[in-house]
């Protein structure tokens, strides 16, 4: 079992993060993700709500798509970090090939190897950004105040919060 740093540990550990329910998979293969997310997390010494009521800095929300292609099974991701207003303030992405089993459906191939790779890679990435973060309140602001930092996650979050409240909006199937 390897350790984290002790300085890693310190500068994660301050900060909770939820995370919420997987969009766009099967519920056994989505709850089994969230699940393999939040031990990968907690391997990185990521302090993790354990439930909605559990107050937390950031929350993240994971998009999974599954689909056949020549070459096999590809599982595209993406995962946005939300600070407690529902800004976007992080975002990772990443797509795994799978080889195609005989089923049809594209989830069948999608093993729980698979789930733990993606949780790993999404963790680890996770665990990078996150003691760049000053506080989730900082984090918001540029969003908030105009600001001419040139920032790309700036008009990004910007963006997001012209979105409609009440959650996101229909999504199309395709990421």
């Amino acid at each position: 079992t390897e350790l984290a740093s002790p300085s890693a540990t310190a500068s994660t550990t301050a900060t909770k993060l939820a995370v919420a329910p997987v969009i766009g998979a099967p519920e056994t293969v989505a709850k089994q993700m969230q699940s393999s997310l939040s031990g990968a997390l907690a391997k990185q010494n990521i302090a993790i709500a354990k439930d909605a009521t559990d107050k937390s800095d950031y929350t993240l929300r994971g998009y999974v798509v599954s689909a056949r292609e020549k070459s096999g099974v590809k599982v595209s991701y993406i995962w946005d970090i939300t600070d407690p207003a529902g800004q976007r303030v992080n975002r990772i992405t990443g797509e795994e090939m799978v080889n195609a089993g005989a089923d049809r459906d594209p989830w069948a191939s999608v093993s729980p190897q698979v789930i733990d790779s993606i949780s790993g890679k999404t963790a680890s990435q996770i665990a990078t950004w996150l003691p760049s973060q000053r506080s989730p309140s900082a984090a918001s602001a540029p969003a908030s105040t105009p600001v001419a930092a040139g920032r790309s996650a700036s008009a990004a979050s910007r963006s997001v919060a012209a979105a409609p409240a009440g959650g996101p909006g229909p999504t199309t199937g395709s990421i």
